[in-house]
């Protein structure tokens, strides 16, 4: 009898067990797995590939294995692709979508679009064919930052844990989506705006700077021929989820950045470019090209050194102004 009592005593009563009811450990898990994502994401380094890096976690917590990141240029309205995870390269360059686009999408966020939906028509477009053709049905998961859209996640192809986690993922998304706009555009608190001319004539905007130059003694005229083609080349190598073309696209946007208000930028094609930079006498040109390369470095902010500009530079004293396209001949 005492064996037995003492038996007895180490059994557990069911009384004081706790059962915790199904629906209710599939949210507290769901909980924990959204928890440990932000945990994961605040430890990723800011810079230029944070948005490479934020794709794969969103993929890894959602279990997609297609899909892109796209974030808002403001300056055209359109959300452009920062990141993308197996689309082909097609349409990752049609992938610019106008805000427009969803102005009237509310009610169709965080769900899943058959092929057969109308509302996907206005994505095919945005496509390949191959890629339209092969898919099935996609969802698109907005981040806002204070009442605004100023990032999309576009899956390809959803799985049941994309659909039961993006709405709660983007609820609370404000600070990663912060640091990713950051991580795209560095330098978004220089106030100086610097226009990249592709459009006009460049003889009529070096027209502009001589006649600027032309009774001023303190300054000289350089003309840098800038070709950035093995700089891109290389970012490349780093950041092979992010199109050509956004590469390109940053490279300038870091360079007129810094040459404001002094200079003016003429994009020739999407490896080379031409500056026009008065300078003042004594200063020397190699601290601003040092700047450049250094203003480069830090708008993408990447582990491994980077290749200098390669650069081409005509001097004209104020004593030589002579026509521009004069001084531009060899230039372009």
């Amino acid at each position: 009898m005492g064996l037995l009592t003492k038996i007895n005593d180490k059994k557990t009563s069911l009384i004081n067990q706790t059962v915790i009811p199904e629906n209710l450990e599939i949210k507290i898990k769901k909980k924990n797995k959204i928890d440990n994502f932000f945990v994961t994401a605040a430890t990723l380094n800011q810079g230029f590939q944070y948005s490479n890096n934020l794709l794969m976690l969103f993929s890894k917590l959602m279990d997609f294995n297609k899909g892109a990141l796209l974030v808002l240029e403001q300056d055209n309205n359109i959300f452009i692709p920062v990141s993308y995870l197996n689309i082909d390269i097609t349409t990752v360059r049609h992938l610019r979508i106008q805000f427009s686009t969803f102005s009237t999408f509310s009610d169709n966020y965080f769900k899943k679009i058959n092929k057969n939906n109308i509302i996907i028509k206005s994505f095919k477009h945005y496509f390949s064919i191959r890629e339209f053709s092969a898919l099935n049905s996609i969802i698109v998961v907005p981040f806002h930052i204070n009442g605004l859209i100023k990032s999309i996640l576009l899956i390809i192809d959803p799985t049941e844990e994309a659909l039961e986690l993006c709405k709660d993922v983007s609820l609370q998304s404000q600070k990663i989506i912060l640091k990713l706009l950051k991580s795209r555009n560095p330098f978004s608190s220089n106030q100086n705006i610097v226009k990249v001319h592709n459009n006009s004539d460049p003889i009529l905007l070096l027209d502009s700077f001589i006649e600027e130059l032309r009774n001023q003694d303190k300054y000289t005229l350089k003309l840098i021929l800038i070709n950035f083609n093995f700089l891109k080349n290389s970012i490349m190598e780093f950041l092979p989820n992010v199109e050509t073309y956004e590469i390109s696209n940053n490279i300038l946007k870091a360079i007129t950045k810094l040459i404001s208000p002094d200079g003016e930028l003429y994009k020739l094609n999407s490896e080379k470019c031409l500056l026009f930079y008065k300078l003042k006498k004594g200063k020397s040109i190699e601290i601003i090209l040092h700047h450049i390369n250094l203003a480069i470095s830090t708008f993408f902010n990447l582990p491994g050194e980077l290749p200098s500009i390669e650069t081409s530079i005509k001097e004209i004293s104020n004593n030589n102004l002579d026509s521009a396209d004069t001084i531009l001949a060899g230039l372009i």
